[in-house]
């Protein structure tokens, strides 16, 4: 089992990342929201969960044990898959799931793409009795989504600015986001940013499409 990978970040796609290790290239799927904070060239460590299927093998990719850890809780729920979970921590930071959690904030989780109401209402109800019984919740509620010393916030390569455009509208679809939500949010961060990088660019984008009611938590 791979608890763990340090490597050199090689390529940063979408919705993961290629990790150099000693000449070998990880593919992993990972957050979005950690997606933008990495660079490519960048050494980082990667807590890692294997997903092992008949038909395929995935690496989901985490910043902190933590993340991992709250990860595989909202997997042990009915009904909630690697997708929808990665939704979830792709546009949540631990400290915000908890503390939605906690609130039994369904409305704010319900914002979360691809996250209607009752399944919202059964994470919060199980996923309340998971954090309690767990080994795990004082570290999952301590860390805050905090990430590696070793990762910069900092853009990934340049990328072409149709090629650009076309990974961050697949980033966002694969999230959840609907074309129409996305197109006007795309067109006025690129109209703003013209030169800007691919994980600045994703990253302020993710923000605003974002509810403005989750910053209501703090």
């Amino acid at each position: 089992m791979i608890e763990f990978l340090s490597g050199v970040i090689q390529d940063i796609k979408p919705v993961g990342i290629v990790l150099d290790v000693q000449g070998v290239g990880y593919g992993l799927d990972l957050p979005l929201s950690y997606v933008t904070q990495l660079t490519v060239g960048a050494p980082c460590q990667i807590w890692v969960h294997t997903r092992l299927r008949e038909d395929s093998l995935r690496l989901y990719g985490f910043a902190s044990k933590a993340d991992r850890e709250l990860f595989e809780l909202l997997t042990q729920i009915n009904g909630v898959g690697p997708k929808v979970a990665m939704a979830i921590l792709s546009t949540l930071t631990v400290r915000e799931l908890v503390q939605i959690v906690d609130q039994n904030r369904v409305d704010l989780l319900t914002e979360v793409p691809g996250i209607g109401l009752r399944t919202a209402e059964k994470v919060l109800l199980e996923l309340k009795v998971k954090l309690a019984k767990s080994a795990h919740a004082a570290l999952v509620r301590s860390t805050q989504g905090a990430t590696p010393a070793a990762v910069t916030r900092a853009g990934a390569s340049a990328h072409q600015a149709a090629t650009c455009e076309e990974d961050l509208k697949s980033a966002l679809t694969n999230l959840g986001f609907k074309d129409k939500e996305i197109a006007p949010i795309l067109h006025a961060v690129l109209e703003e940013t013209p030169e800007g990088k691919f994980a600045d660019l994703l990253r302020t984008s993710l923000q605003r499409l974002k509810s403005k009611t989750i910053q209501s938590l703090f």
